[in-house]
């Protein structure tokens, strides 16, 4: 029965979303809220913020098709940066890291345990265990950050993104063509300037 309920909580985990809260996250009452939603209501969703889903397809459609045809054979490297820009790469750092670092933490575990207790069934049963309540915790935190009635509770009252910070504390490595700067294009939040570089070699 306990491992069933902690595969229960564990189930909103599978919905999370990486990201950074912005004052869209904020309570309904509070100045930098309302300030949110007018902007939002007179000028469109995403003028204010990197939350709304279309400003990184936005980000994406520019790095995956929309840029590399427009220049194609100029010998010139544009790079997408801003907020959305920057966003989107700690997620996808995210998911491709925290695998990897979950893994890797188990296993020294049930070395640890193989170890001190020269017991395979021991080490096993504490990994499990470990990974069920470790899902069972990052689930009802993600429960209460969907801002349904779990996050109601405590005044989430949005669905909210996930800091990356609480993950993972590293910054999201470069790429040619993926990489972030604060003056280029498609950040969803009216960038300031675009400035392109010729590509070396």
């Amino acid at each position: 029965m306990g491992v069933v309920i902690m595969l229960v909580l564990a189930t909103p985990f599978l919905s999370v979303r990486f990201g950074f809260p912005d004052a869209g996250n904020n309570r309904a009452e509070t100045s930098t809220r309302q300030a949110y939603d007018m902007t939002a209501a007179g000028f469109g969703a995403g003028a204010d913020g990197p939350q709304d889903p279309r400003t990184e397809d936005l980000v994406r459609q520019l790095r995956d098709s929309i840029l590399p045809a427009a220049t194609a054979g100029t010998g010139v490297d544009v790079s997408v940066g801003g907020i959305v820009a920057r966003s989107i790469d700690s997620n996808d750092n995210i998911a491709q890291w925290i695998p990897l670092l979950i893994t890797g933490v188990v296993l020294l575990s049930m070395l640890l345990l193989l170890v001190a207790f020269r017991s395979i069934a021991v080490a096993v049963k504490a990994a499990v265990m470990n990974l069920l309540s470790v899902a069972a915790a990052y689930g009802v935190i993600s429960l209460v950050l969907q801002g349904g009635w779990a996050g109601q509770l405590i005044g989430v009252d949005t669905p909210t993104p996930r800091p990356r910070r609480s993950w993972w504390r590293s910054s999201p490595r470069s790429s040619p063509g993926r990489r972030s700067s604060s003056n280029c294009w498609g950040s969803g939040c009216r960038p300031r300037s675009c400035s392109t570089r010729p590509s070396s070699g």
